[in-house]
């Protein structure tokens, strides 16, 4: 008995910088909450703790890095906002209201028109322009277009700012158009399917684009079969949009290795 007391404190202040994070379990919080009524020295100790972690989390946030509690706080922050009217779509009239293809066509949300206008400019710029063969000129290979006074570090900046845009405008549909709110994670892997979208494409921002609709199609379908279908297990129909890029990029490599042939 007597070892086992001389050992609780110890194991009660190996537990003081959980209870100073909030992550203890309330068995072990009342454990601590009654050690430190009953130990000045205890006590001093927390405080210490305490103090070291608040400098931890302001040195964090200073850098750029929010702790959990300061992104907890944002969330519900913004759970707490009044709920938005969904972004509107676009009314072309009648064509709008053709059975089927319509809604698909002519009912979209502006920014899927923006997107189809973005792919379409850029890859008329890339290909039929001297600003896209300076473009294409530096990603094969910087060195020699330095040699023929091309700015690359100019031309590689652009190029980052204005994947950087496009992607902000993704991120925008998601939130403002997809779900109406702002939900932590909700990209959900998204990002790897646009790699597979843009090794796919291979410089045809068009191709890329169409490839793009091709895994919506099938997250498209995941959702319906999950309505349709809700015995099976969830996981299997999530999976359908990554089966279908992968399956994308070993047919698109299977290919290219044929005509190289």
């Amino acid at each position: 008995m007597n070892a086992a007391n001389e050992t609780e404190p110890g194991d009660i202040e190996l537990l003081l910088p959980w209870h100073a994070a909030g992550t203890l379990s309330r068995r072990d919080t009342q454990r601590v909450e009654a050690a430190l009524a009953s130990d000045p020295e205890l006590a001093r100790r927390y405080e210490l703790v305490r103090e070291e972690l608040g400098q931890t989390i302001h040195l964090n946030e200073t850098s750029g890095a929010p702790s959990a509690r300061a992104t907890q706080a944002l969330f519900a922050k913004i759970d707490a906002e009044p709920a938005r009217r969904p972004a509107a779509s676009l009314d072309l009239g009648a064509i709008s209201h053709i059975p089927i293809i319509g809604p698909v066509l002519f009912a979209q949300s502006p920014l899927a028109y923006i997107a189809l206008a973005l792919a379409v400019a850029t890859g008329w710029v890339i290909n039929r322009t001297a600003f896209g063969l300076e473009i294409r000129a530096c990603g094969e290979n910087a060195e020699v277009a330095a040699t023929l006074a091309i700015p690359v570090k100019q031309r590689q900046t652009a190029c980052i700012l204005f994947g950087g845009i496009t992607a902000g405008l993704g991120g925008a549909y998601l939130s403002v158009v997809q779900v109406n709110a702002f939900v932590e994670n909700m990209v959900a892997g998204r990002g790897f399917l646009a790699v597979a979208c843009v090794m796919l494409g291979r410089r045809r921002p068009v191709v890329a684009f169409l490839a793009a609709l091709g895994f919506g199609l099938a997250e498209a379908t995941q959702i319906r079969l999950q309505t349709q279908y809700p015995e099976l297990p969830y996981q299997f129909l999530v999976i359908l949009p990554y089966i279908a890029a992968i399956a994308a990029l070993v047919i698109g490599h299977a290919r290219r290795g044929v005509k190289t042939a």
